[in-house]
């Protein structure tokens, strides 16, 4: 077994301290082998979900299913994922989903509608059929209705063109120019409006929402409470999430050369993305004493909201324009979130049990662990070796090592449920499907089984995996029943 590793400075050089177990091959649990291959075919039962013009959220059977409900979150990130396996192996995803890419900028906002959080340039965070589940009074066009309630689709869309253009199919830029400029300004506009960063107001906190109905929590951890203040409630609004802020900052740097035929417009994107680097480093960095080097979010009045360590804050590594450029400060980001978040059942927890967490936060709480997440901490920690090989190669193979580590523990779910499924709890080192209960303890729903961001996400963990040399995975065997993962 190996150990994992603490990196510590002494005369300017790292040096490994031994803190507890890190293996990529569990000894001490019964275990079996799973070929790549397999794992792949999982990941494909997402084939059906991408249609003529949608990429469908979830598999027909699951929750968040409908005949037209488009989640624009979800098809960004899934995009995103099929782009960063291209760019690893091409494997013919790309050609199939540029044209979902570009129905998506059909739906940009085209005015403000404080009623719905809509804006002008903004992506939506989702639309679909009244009659699914808006109310009567909910605007519609042809019966389709529109939520805005998502910070980030905006700048998910933005980002996941801009790098297509760059490196995979330059002859879009013409086509989409003028939108992508639509969603910058957008962002510009959010950034000025909360005072220098990305922000949003709950919809329970605006006056102007339709009453009753919209999302508190405007990020992909959008339940109700996933972001409380240290006594357990949600906390003064608005909110800035340390994982927009850095998605953000990569948005305004890539715009800005994007845009250099337009010296003006690029020089503002790129202003802004150094005012933002300084206030998120002053802001989010040891802020208030503490115990975590980067707070998750801040408040209403851009305070720290709580010393919860997410796995949103090693994402914020995840971007080739980083906020972060301190090697040491990176550094601890990435040992204390692999010390407190890791599990070889599936990967990175979505939240540490050392967090203040509220009783009814189950969806994105300590015990869950969703795959699309680990996406993001696989580039991360790949960014990060990438950035201290030449100066530190052994510590960029420890960080390699570490991505790997997770691409076959995220797998591991997969292979346990046979499906690329949204997320999973792990209870006593075991397994456990989510599941939603109403009031009278009633089963009301469970965790998709067919989800179009884990497919996506299983994807570039193989090619990762592969591209390392890597073509099967050892699976754990689920306790106390004794029931192989996979069977």
């Amino acid at each position: 077994m190996r150990d994992k590793i603490k990196v510590g400075w002494a005369n300017n050089m790292l040096s490994p301290e031994v803190i507890s177990d890190y293996s990529r091959t569990e000894s001490r649990e019964r275990t079996s082998r799973v070929p790549l291959a397999y794992l792949e075919q999982i990941s494909h039962q997402i084939d059906p979900l991408i249609g003529s013009r949608i990429i469908h959220a979830s598999g027909k059977d699951d929750r968040f299913s409908g005949t037209i409900r488009e989640f624009f979150r979800d098809e960004a990130e899934t995009i995103d994922s099929f782009y960063e396996a291209h760019m690893i192996s091409p494997n013919g995803r790309m050609a199939r989903v540029i044209p979902h890419l570009l129905h998506m900028l059909e739906y940009i906002a085209k005015e403000d509608d404080p009623r719905i959080g809509k804006q002008k340039g903004k992506v939506p965070h989702e639309r679909g059929r009244v009659k699914e589940g808006y109310p009567e009074d909910w605007p519609r066009i042809h019966g389709i209705g529109e939520i805005f309630d998502s910070l980030d689709a905006t700048d998910l869309t933005s980002l996941t063109f801009y790098k297509i253009i760059r490196n995979y199919n330059p002859g879009l830029s013409p086509k989409v120019l003028p939108r992508l400029r639509e969603m910058a300004l957008w962002s510009l506009r959010n950034f000025e409006e909360f005072s220098g960063g990305a922000a949003y107001i709950g919809a329970r906190f605006d006056e102007h929402r339709i009453p009753r109905e919209g999302l508190t929590n405007q990020m992909w951890r959008d339940s109700e409470y996933s972001i409380v203040d240290e006594n357990g409630e949600i906390p003064k609004h608005p909110i800035y999430p340390a994982r927009e802020q850095a998605l953000r900052y990569e948005v305004f740097m890539r715009a800005s050369k994007f845009f250099a035929r337009d010296p003006q417009f690029s020089k503002k994107l790129s202003d802004c993305a150094e005012d933002l680097k300084a206030w998120f480093n002053r802001k989010f960095i040891r802020s208030n004493g503490h115990s975590w080097p980067i707070v998750d979010a801040l408040d209403g009045d851009q305070e720290p909201v709580t010393a919860a360590l997410t796995v949103d804050e090693i994402s914020v590594l995840a971007h080739d324009y980083c906020l972060i450029d301190d090697i040491e400060l990176r550094n601890e980001i990435i040992t204390k979130s692999f010390n407190e978040l890791y599990n070889p059942r599936g990967g990175y927890m979505t939240v540490s049990g050392n967090s203040v967490i509220h009783k009814d936060n189950v969806y994105h709480g300590p015990k869950t662990i969703w795959m699309k997440a680990q996406k993001d901490v696989i580039i991360a920690l790949e960014i990060s070796a990438g950035r201290v090989e030449k100066k530190f190669p052994g510590l960029a193979q420890e960080y390699r090592e570490m991505a790997l580590q997770n691409a076959e523990a995220m797998l591991r779910v997969a292979a346990f449920y046979r499906n690329p499924i949204e997320l999973t709890l792990v209870e006593g080192g075991n397994y456990k499907m989510y599941e939603e209960f109403n009031e009278k303890g009633e089963k009301t729903g469970e965790a998709c089984r067919v989800q179009a961001f884990s497919g996506g996400a299983m994807e570039y963990a193989i090619a990762y995996l592969r591209a390392h040399g890597i073509n099967e995975i050892t699976v754990l065997v689920q306790e106390p029943n004794g029931a192989e993962i996979t069977r």
